[in-house]
């Protein structure tokens, strides 16, 4: 196996494991709410859910804002190293991760979740990164197709766990393993050499030539307007179809099965249209489909759910290769 090779296999067994941390928060949320919630008889939310609506979108706004805190982990990297760095903050945030397990009250879970989030955020971030450096532009949207697909290798991983797991406190053993992740990432990420860069445009945190602020804010515009509407879309997914629509664990593996396809799906397209240079395009018309895959999935319906969560899976596999070639190409 040659080194580049050996390479792209540890960047995709971390973002699986980054991803399996990170999307123990939507797949849970569910069970959490009932078990350290107060759920009911009646057709309310909080009697459905276990907890009110402003309860849970605080809950995950907080876990999703403390992102931001990513930046600050990320920009390290620049001095210290990418692998060092990617070192680190997995492992710190896979502990978090693992301490939830322990959760006496729903904030504390919330906390937990949030403290991590940054750190695994920025794991995410500089994966993305290393790809990025170790590719020939013609072939950079299908390696970061392959990330994502671990990503979402790792996110499937977590919702298959949920299911197995199903019990009052089977969210607590999800959480759990976690710690035996640390065991598999802090081994793959030791000793690693960074990509050769060149040194003719250092980058600065908080500094960017003028020449490329356009299409930066344009990047980022995006990416808020796809968070804004995929955010909680994707937060409220395992509760929407556990506790409102009382899907059962075994339906809720079969939709899990069935979104695998629709992601690859949009993985394949994504590699095509990367390779034709219409990433801009591509984008525009992922953004419309997530919106509608939203719509369609908190239409009020069971069949309108599966399907809604199919499309949006398929958007997300099909925007999330070319979203991150524009924005790591700036």
């Amino acid at each position: 196996m040659s080194r580049t090779t050996h390479s792209r296999i540890v960047v995709a067994v971390i973002a699986a494991l980054s991803s399996y941390a990170q999307f123990g928060v939507t797949t849970s949320l569910g069970d959490v709410a009932r078990a350290l919630g107060h759920p009911g008889t009646s057709s309310s939310l909080v009697a459905e859910a276990g907890l009110s609506g402003s309860q849970l979108g605080v809950g995950l706004a907080l876990v999703r804002g403390a992102s931001l805190f990513a930046l600050f982990f990320a920009a390290r990297a620049d001095r210290a190293g990418r692998w060092p760095v990617i070192r680190w903050t997995a492992i710190v945030g896979l502990l978090a991760t693992a301490v939830a397990a322990a959760s006496p009250s729903y904030w504390f879970f919330v906390a937990c979740f949030a403290l991590g989030r940054p750190f695994l955020s920025a794991t995410s971030a500089l994966l993305t990164v290393v790809t990025t450096e170790t590719s020939r532009t013609r072939e950079r949207v299908g390696h970061l197709a392959v990330l994502a697909a671990a990503t979402g290798a790792g996110a499937g991983l977590a919702a298959l766990v949920h299911s197995i797991l199903k019990s009052s406190n089977g969210f607590r053993w999800q959480f759990a393993s976690a710690g035996l992740a640390i065991l598999i990432a802090a081994p793959l990420t030791h000793r690693r050499s960074d990509p050769t860069l060149s040194e003719e445009h250092p980058a600065r945190l908080g500094r960017v030539e003028h020449e490329w602020r356009r299409r930066l804010w344009a990047a980022g515009l995006v990416v808020a307007a796809l968070s804004a509407i995929s955010g909680p879309a994707n937060g409220f997914t395992f509760v929407y179809g556990e506790n409102v629509l009382h899907f059962t664990p075994a339906r809720v593996t079969l939709v899990l099965v069935a979104s695998s396809v629709s992601g690859l799906g949009g993985l394949l397209l994504a590699h095509q249209v990367g390779r034709r240079g219409s990433r801009a395009l591509g984008v525009a018309l992922g953004f419309l489909v997530t919106v509608v895959g939203s719509v369609v999935a908190y239409s009020g319906s069971r069949p309108g759910f599966v399907v809604g969560y199919l499309i949006g899976v398929g958007a997300a596999g099909f925007v999330t290769p070319l979203l991150g070639a524009m924005s790591t190409e700036i």
